[in-house]
Order: structure tokens, then C-alpha cells, then sequence
């Protein structure tokens, strides 16, 4: 779906508090937005656990399986509106969710989507949405003349400011990991004859080893112990044309742990012994 083509259809808004939780699994057959006015919840799904506290929003789209939890909280004063991407389906009255065991995934109202509502979406920081789901709300009750084609302009436009809060956020991500990325091969290029490895360079910029090497695959396209085997490589074949050192002294300036432990790295990357490689070259 093309952002000029679609026009929402919003099928339920209002203002809801709830100080208890859901724990039952449900799926629902519209898109849900909710937006924290005061309090939060934690939302569970399958894959991730989310919690959406003041000034926060979360979208996700029909036949997502969730739970709603309160217990940080103790409560949450949220607005909810069930909408979906085409008006097609207006006259249909509002269905709740259902459990998983009793979900009719062929009652879905619309499966058409735009990105990044085609997933789950949590935008801190979303404050300006608070007046335009008021009077979302207040549209909703009134049952003015043409009240269905305001509310559509209106979740419109609320939709396309998360589309650029998202993007936004996802640019300032993309510079915070290209910003580390860079720190990390600058102190790998410091550092790789000392053994460097992830687990050190974790340890160096505070984060989980699992969670620094995503962050760099992310950016780099590679995992760190890759980045850094390319590097020891590269200054090893150095060595061997440019010196006379032994395999056992170049596998020492590159930081290996031993001589057979380079020979044996060096024939899986460049398919040729050290000294052969040196042999050919000359």
C-alpha cells in the first residue's frame, strides 16, 4: 500500500483505565494503537516484551497474539483506537479480541498495511499525540455529520507524524551504531597484537558481548571475530612479504595465541600455508 492510498477507517477510540491484568493470550482483528496518558502496562507478545509508560505509543497490526500486565504500575490510563488502513469495512461493528483457541483469522477486517505498522511499533517520547487521541475521542462521541471522514483525517495524520517519529529514531540509531562501530575498529586497530577479542571489547564499552557484536554485524555486515580475523590476516600476509620473521614471531606480532593456531586460521582464510603464500610471492 502506497501512504497516498490509504484512508483509516477507525472503528473504536476512547479513553480507557484499567488497573488489573489481562494474562489470558488474545489476538485482535483490527490494528491496536494505545497511547499512555498516565501509569503504563507491559504488553506481551510472542517474540518480545514491551513496556509502554506516559507519553508513550504502541501500534501493532490484527492476529498479533498479546498479553496486558499492570504490575509495574499498578495501573494504566490509556486511549486505544481499533482502525484499519482502508474504509471498506465501516459498517462493521466493532469485534473484540479473542483467545487464541477461539481467534477466526478469516474475520480479519483488513490485512492491508504500510510500514512500520506492518509490525510491532514503540515510539518513546510521542507527547503531541495526547491532543490529537482527545479529540479523537471526542469526534468519536459526538456523532457529528462526516465525524467518520474527521477521524480519518485525523488518525491520517497521527499516523504519518509516528511514520516520521520512526524514521527519526531510526536515523538517530543508525548514527549512534555507526558512531560505536567506528570507536570499536579504532581500538581494535590499537590493540589487535594484544589478543583483543569480543568479550574484551564488551567489557571496554560496557555492553553485553552478545549484544556489542549485533550492533556491529548490524553496521558492518560482519561479526566482530570476523572483523578482527580480516585484520590479523591483512597484517600478517604484511609480515610475511615485507620480513624475514618466522611464522611463530609473525603469529605473535598478529596476536595469536600460537604458531599452529595462525597457520591453521591462515589456511582456512587465504587457502594456503604462510609459507607458501611468502614462497609465491617472491
Amino acid at each position: 500500500m502506497n501512504i497516498k492510498d490509504f484512508n483509516p477507517c477507525v472503528r473504536f477510540c476512547s479513553l480507557i483505565k484499567i488497573n488489573e491484568d489481562y494474562p489470558k493470550a488474545l489476538k485482535a482483528y483490527d490494528f491496536r494503537l494505545f497511547h499512555v496518558l498516565e501509569g503504563g502496562f507491559t504488553v506481551v507478545f510472542e517474540s518480545e516484551t514491551i513496556t509502554v509508560s506516559k507519553g508513550e505509543t504502541l501500534v501493532f497490526p490484527p492476529n498479533t497474539a498479546y498479553r496486558i500486565l499492570v504490575d509495574k504500575y499498578g495501573y494504566s490510563n490509556h486511549i486505544i483506537v481499533n482502525f484499519d488502513f482502508v474504509s471498506n469495512h465501516y459498517e462493521k461493528a466493532v469485534h473484540a479480541p479473542s483467545g487464541l483457541d477461539s481467534f477466526k483469522e478469516n474475520e480479519i477486517f483488513s490485512n492491508c498495511s504500510l510500514p512500520p505498522f506492518d509490525k510491532i511499533l514503540y515510539l518513546s517520547d510521542t507527547w503531541s499525540c495526547a491532543t490529537v487521541l482527545k479529540e479523537m475521542c471526542l469526534e468519536k462521541k459526538s456523532n457529528h455529520m462526516y465525524s467518520q471522514e474527521m477521524l480519518s483525517a485525523m488518525l491520517k495524520k497521527l499516523l504519518v507524524e509516528l511514520m516520521r517519529k520512526e524514521r527519526s529514531d531510526q536515523k538517530l540509531k543508525n548514527t549512534g551504531r555507526a558512531m560505536i562501530c567506528a570507536r570499536i575498529k579504532d581500538y581494535i586497530g590499537d590493540t589487535l597484537t594484544t589478543g583483543v577479542n569480543n568479550i574484551v571489547i564488551a567489557q571496554k564499552f560496557g555492553y553485553h558481548p552478545y549484544a556489542i557484536n549485533a550492533i556491529f554485524k548490524k553496521s558492518e555486515g560482519i561479526s566482530i571475530h570476523s572483523y578482527i580475523t580480516a585484520k590479523k590476516m591483512a597484517l600478517a600476509k604484511e609480515l610475511l612479504l615485507s620480513t624475514v620473521l618466522s611464522v611463530s614471531e609473525i603469529s605473535e606480532k598478529c596476536g595469536f595465541s600460537s604458531a599452529s593456531y595462525f597457520s591453521e586460521c591462515f589456511m582456512k582464510n587465504e587457502h594456503i600455508t604462510p609459507l607458501n603464500y611468502r614462497k609465491n610471492a617472491r
